[in-house]
């Protein structure tokens, strides 16, 4: 009883807290013509706040991503926002993704969409595989 109870709480910790991952993989982008290329990034999951960062460009598009889901297996998360782009006027970006709790893959996709047409003018096709590491500062 005492041993489940300590899984438990170890368990409810990481609920609560911050996870940063160091991520490796592909990205196929839609705008040439779905060739894989190599792609890394760092994504933060705040459990707390229930969002994820590393997806945005800060202070270009940082958009919101939340945590849409979560069990013992999976984290799936999403979000959308309108963002003002000089060169692409008015877009609409969507985010949908999950991240595999035990193997540490991440499927996401992304989609720049034309806010007055409904045309979808990017999107870009996420394959990573991440692992848990310490922020360096």
């Amino acid at each position: 009883m005492i041993l489940v109870a300590g899984l438990s709480t170890a368990a409810q910790a990481v609920e609560t807290g911050t996870l940063t991952l160091a991520c490796k993989g592909t990205t196929v982008a839609g705008y040439n013509g779905g060739q894989p290329e190599p792609y890394s990034m760092s994504l933060i999951l705040n459990f707390t706040d229930g969002k994820v960062q590393g997806f945005g460009t800060p202070g270009l598009l940082d958009p919101p991503v939340k945590i849409t889901g979560i069990n013992d297996v999976t984290v799936a998360f999403g979000g959308s926002t309108q963002a003002s782009a000089r060169v692409l006027g008015l877009s609409d970006w969507s985010l949908n993704g999950t991240i595999d709790r035990v193997t540490g893959e991440v499927e996401a996709s992304q989609t720049l969409t034309d806010a007055k047409t409904g045309k979808t003018f990017g999107s870009t096709a996420y394959s990573l595989k991440c692992r848990p590491m310490q922020r360096m500062f």
